[in-house]
């Protein structure tokens, strides 16, 4: 059919409207950026006097966006300090910030530089509207005084003898922009460090590489410092994309470049030489002292390791020059002088990782979205059930809302992984609220019928519990029912209150291990005897046992004797452990612990769930590990007898066209002829300032081992 020019006319100012609103929302991310910096600031992870003039309504961000800011400015901060720093000929030291909007970074290079008596050439380029509203902002509170005219040539927003803003679309790189700079005093031959904070990414992948080889071409002495989303395809960043795709202002060459070695070779093909590069976990541990650490993890109660841990991974800073001089060469290579913390992982060689299948649940029932809960198997009726307790996320009846509030969730939920079908218990008395992240056991009462333990948690954002409490769960017409008291302990002595610890049973007596509270990661191990009501510590020799938390454990009976196998968990100083520890407890002894060696090492994970297969063949199952994409979508495969790590069976990044993060849930395994399938529930977790992702659970895997 043909078209008529009338006809198409109105196609092409749909498409200008699209592309206009495109470009409001790009400039809207950085009145959202400049918020979490205050909130960020506010909390005293920096000192930034002049966030609060840029700010017309503060907000209170939460712990992991304040600290993913926090060293997001220290990361730019270190370029900065040695670029300013460094011992190059010329005296001079120019900077230009790219798609600047309303960042203060100026008025602290200015002071910095001053110190170290460096002359300063400082220039911001962004849209004209953001840098007009920016030097408004800025001269209301007498931070802009120019002793230049008003007359505005090539874009120059604004001027003064050591800083300009310009207007300019980063889309269009050419002579306007090369006059504008010329006009406010940039020197092309002199040392210049390019600053880009999470720009290039809302460019397509051809006009974020214009810009970077429009660079290499007018500037012969140039420094690149990029800061920018990585790892687009796993869960997380899946989470991430379809974020900025909801705001209007999606990603547009994240996939392009989706990897730190594809920026890499993308620098290198423009003409710069890459000789930093690091995610931002690397960064955190490697440039951070541990004293300014410890300062970070005890300015506010956290509890989001999961989504700080991946939210790192995701990011990269790059340094990078095109300059032929040795001193500049020398510069970049010593912006991070460190070994990348994923290739100091082991990692597994010589096995491929099997896909392994998911199984469509039954799209009759409702979802369960929630993480930070517990679970246990429990007879009911002579039948068995799953019992999932507490944890925050959607409740059940508005989880078909997509903008369902989150929430701790108050009950009880009873599944039969067969028929998943979840069922939510009432209480035969008042309502009691259920702690994140507490353990659940199953136990035989003196009436030989089945019951359940719950021990700790975490009753709110800053206190935790060390009560047991007892749960009962019975049928009355149709609908389940639970009664519950709290046990009281009669030894003196009794574990200091926790979360995200482990527990099992051992013939009568449930075992604790490890866990944390809000200052302290705990190594003990307690044996609570239900006979006797009493709480007893696990002597053990110095250093057997690694202070731990969200680590997993599972029985294992291995001939007559009864064992527990732990694995991972995080330490001491967040560090990810990689080990798997043999547990013997019996009575009359002490209790034993050893390390079971591993052949080839593991990689370390955290907050995964764990099962044994015929005595002898041990699953891991998710969690987040930091030797890739920051979520352990598989299920890891170790052979008991010979300690060995024989397989690794992948799980898809997307199911149903959802994101699919398997962490911090809750799974349970079951055998028909060879094959297995783990039924999987919950999961998910805090996705830094992209929102809260849950997986849609029950799930059923299938796999052959």
């Amino acid at each position: 059919m043909e078209f008529t020019p009338q006809q198409r006319k109105p196609q092409k100012e749909t498409m200008k409207l699209c592309v206009t609103k495109h470009l409001k929302q790009v400039q809207g991310t950085n009145d959202s950026s400049i918020v979490s910096k205050l909130s960020m600031a506010t909390c005293n992870y920096i000192d930034d006097q002049y966030l609060k003039y840029f700010v017309k309504k503060p907000q209170k961000r939460s712990a992991l966006i304040n600290r993913g800011y926090y060293l997001r400015c220290k990361a730019i901060e270190l370029v900065l300090e040695l670029f300013l720093s460094s011992n190059l000929e010329c005296n001079v030291r120019q900077v230009v910030s790219l798609g600047a909007g309303f960042d203060t970074r100026y008025f602290w290079t200015r002071k910095y530089a001053k110190k170290l008596n460096k002359e300063l050439v400082y220039v911001e380029i962004d849209f004209p509207e953001v840098m007009k509203r920016k030097i408004s902002l800025g001269t209301e509170f007498g931070l802009y005084q120019s002793d230049f005219s008003d007359e505005q040539r090539q874009n120059i927003i604004f001027r003064t003898e050591n800083y300009a803003a310009i207007g300019h679309d980063l889309r269009n790189m050419g002579p306007q922009l090369h006059a504008a700079l010329s006009e406010v005093g940039v020197n092309f031959s002199q040392p210049t460090l390019f600053i880009s904070e999470v720009v290039l990414a809302y460019l397509t992948g051809s006009q974020s590489s214009k810009v970077i080889s429009w660079i290499n071409h007018n500037f012969s002495n140039a420094f690149l410092c990029i800061f920018e989303q990585i790892l687009p395809q796993d869960g997380f960043g899946q989470v991430m994309r379809r974020h900025f795709e909801k705001l209007g202002s999606p990603l547009l060459s994240i996939c392009a470049f989706p990897t730190k070695e594809s920026h890499t070779l993308r620098h290198k093909n423009a003409g710069f030489k890459v000789l930093s590069s690091v995610n931002l976990h690397t960064f955190y541990t490697n440039c951070i002292s541990q004293t300014e650490r410890t300062r970070i993890e005890n300015l506010e109660m956290f509890d989001e390791f999961e989504g700080w841990h991946q939210m790192c991974l995701h990011y990269i800073i790059l340094f990078s020059t095109n300059s032929k001089s040795s001193e500049m060469a020398e510069v970049c290579q010593n912006a991070f002088d460190m070994t990348d913390y994923k290739l100091m992982l082991p990692k597994m060689t010589g096995i491929d990782p099997d896909l392994a299948q998911i199984i469509e649940s039954s799209k009759s029932m409702e979802p369960l979205q929630l993480h930070g809960h517990c679970m246990a198997s429990c007879t009911i009726a002579q039948q068995s059930y799953e019992i999932i307790a507490g944890g925050y996320g959607i409740p059940i009846n508005q989880t078909t809302k997509r903008s369902a509030p989150h929430s701790r969730l108050p009950y009880l939920v009873v599944i039969d992984p067969l028929n998943p079908v979840p069922y939510t218990c009432k209480p035969t008395t008042d309502k009691l609220s259920f702690p994140l992240h507490a353990s659940l056991v199953t136990y035989q009462t003196s009436t030989n019928e089945q019951a359940l333990l719950m021990f700790g948690g975490r009753t709110s954002p800053v206190s935790c519990t060390n009560s047991i409490r007892s749960i009962s769960i019975g049928k009355q017409d149709g609908q389940f029912i639970f009664s519950q008291y709290n046990i009281e302990p009669k030894s003196s002595s009794s574990p200091e209150s926790r979360w995200r610890h482990s527990s099992c049973m051992l013939q009568n007596k449930m075992i604790v291990i490890g866990g944390r509270n809000g200052s302290k990661v705990f190594g003990d191990i307690w044996c609570f005897d239900l006979l006797s009501f009493t709480w007893e510590l696990s002597n053990m020799e110095p250093g057997s046992f690694k202070p731990r938390h969200s680590h997993s454990i599972v029985p294992w009976v291995s001939g007559s004797s009864e064992k527990v196998i732990i694995s991972g968990g995080l330490g001491e100083n967040m560090k990810p452990l990689n080990d798997v520890m043999l547990l013997e407890i019996s009575d009359g002894a002490p209790p034993l612990i050893s390390s079971l060696d591993i052949q080839p090492a593991l990689v370390a994970r955290y907050s995964h769930t764990s099962h044994i297969v015929g005595g002898k063949t041990l699953l891991l199952v998710g969690g987040v590990e930091l030797a890739g994409d920051g979520t352990c979508n598989t299920v890891c495969v170790v052979h008991l007898p010979t300690r060995t790590w024989t397989r690794t069976i992948s799980l898809s990044s997307m199911y149903n066209n959802c994101p699919l993060r398997v962490l911090d849930h809750t799974s349970v395994l079951s055998l028909k002829e060879k094959e297995c399938r783990l039924f999987i529930f919950g999961g998910g977790s805090n996705c830094f300032s992209f929102g809260t992702s849950f997986n849609f659970t029950p799930l059923t895997v299938r796999f052959a081992l």
